[in-house]
Formats: structure tokens, sequence, C-alpha cells
């Protein structure tokens, strides 16, 4: 189900998001979906029905969320937000597939749990965040960045020594050759940097969650040795 992205629609909607606190029932009906549209988490046949049956004037059904204006206990309209059932998920994406949908039954919008809220959330990512296997998963995006910055300093550099007229001898060769015993020697330490990362990230994982989803990633990144032969560096556990 393909649809824009989330944040970018609800940026442009200018009232306060807030967690629902009770669970709701919408009954769509055949009318509701004639006019949607599909794949428009605005215009959906469920955006329909809780435009006619909430008053809402911005409904929004996207995969995992729904986000609904309706007024709060104290008569302020705000953007509440509900967790997508199952129901409503398959309803939602049959209709963006086929363009059909079966009425004659009623869809729960679930109120989120306090794990699910928006300050829950909020609470699980920053103490993921400061955990060792998030800090250790960021070195090793970084580490891979710079060993494929390596790889292509190297590759430059050969490059540039096959094509030069250089004198052998001359000051201009002596500096092409320097540049490629610098590259190697980078790549090596950059190569290193990244092998030890991933190990430990796979050490991190295994220890976090055990040995059925602690298998490391593997990847087939064709690089050169510090002598400039090719092979291929398959992650170790």
């Amino acid at each position: 189900m393909k649809q824009p992205r989330m944040n970018r629609i609800l940026e442009a909607i200018r009232l306060e998001r807030v967690d629902a606190k009770v669970s709701i029932h919408l009954f769509p009906t055949k009318e509701d979906f004639d006019k949607a549209v599909r794949k428009d988490p605005q215009h959906c046949g469920f955006a329909n029905c809780a435009a006619r049956v909430c008053g809402s004037t911005q409904a929004h059904f996207f995969k995992r969320y729904v986000f609904i204006d309706h007024p709060d206990e104290k008569g302020t309209v705000k953007l509440h937000r509900y967790i997508v059932s199952k129901g409503v998920s398959d309803a939602i994406i049959n209709f963006d597939k086929t363009g059909r949908f079966k009425p004659g039954r009623a869809f729960t919008l679930r109120a989120p749990s306090k794990s699910e809220s928006i300050q829950g959330m909020r609470a699980a990512n920053k103490k993921w965040r400061q955990s060792d296997t998030a800090k250790a998963i960021k070195q090793e995006k970084i580490a891979r960045t710079d060993f494929l910055a390596a790889e292509r300093e190297l590759t430059q550099a050969k490059t540039i020594a096959q094509d030069t007229d250089a004198i052998p001898g001359s000051a201009k060769a002596r500096d092409v050759k320097k540049r490629v015993i610098a590259a190697r020697r980078h790549l090596t330490k950059s190569r290193d940097k990244f092998d030890s990362a991933q190990k430990r990230v796979a050490k991190l994982r295994k220890a976090t969650y055990g040995t059925a989803k602690a298998k490391p990633r593997q990847h087939d990144l064709s690089v050169r040795s510090g002598t400039g032969a090719w092979f291929k560096m398959i992650a170790q556990a």
C-alpha cells in the first residue's frame, strides 16, 4: 500500500496531536467507498466514514495509525491518534489493490496502549538510542561508509597511476606512488575497523536477542587488499 509520507501530511495540519483515550467503531457503507480514492489516506472509504459519522475534516488512514480530528472531553478539537486494527488494514490493502470493498461490518480503531502512545514510543526510542547495541550499529554504519570511501579512493589512485604520463623517478611519479600507498593503508585500516564493528554488533545482538536472531549480516563487497588483489570479504559471526 504505497502512500504519501505520513509525517509530511501531518505537518500541514495545524492541530495538536494526542493519543485517543478510548477505542471507536466505524461502520463504513458502500457509498463511503464508492466515492473513495485508492491509495489516498485522506480520501479512502474509512476517512469518508469518519467524516460522515464524526464530522471530521482531517481523517487520515495510514498503514499502522489513524488520525481523526474531533473534540476531546473539554470540547477542544484535536487530532486524535488511533491504532489500525488488522481488519481495517486488510480492508484498505484490498481496496487499494482491487478497488473493491465488502460492507456489512464494524471496524475498530483502537486507542493506543501505554507503550504505543506518543510518549511511550519517544521514551522507548530514547532508551534504544542510548543502548550499547544502537551505538554499535551507528559506529558500524560509519565504519562501512569509511570503508567504501577507502575502496573508491584506492581505485581512483590506481587509475591515476596507470594513466599518468610522469617520468619514472620524477617528483610527479613519486607523488602518484605515495598516493597509492596511502590509499592502500587507508583501506587496510578502514577494513579492519569495519570488521571489528561488525563483530561487536553481532555479539551485542546475540546477547540481546539470543542465537535465533543473532545471524550476522553478510555483505558481498568487492574490495582491494593491501596489495591490490581483489577478494570477497564475508562478515564473520
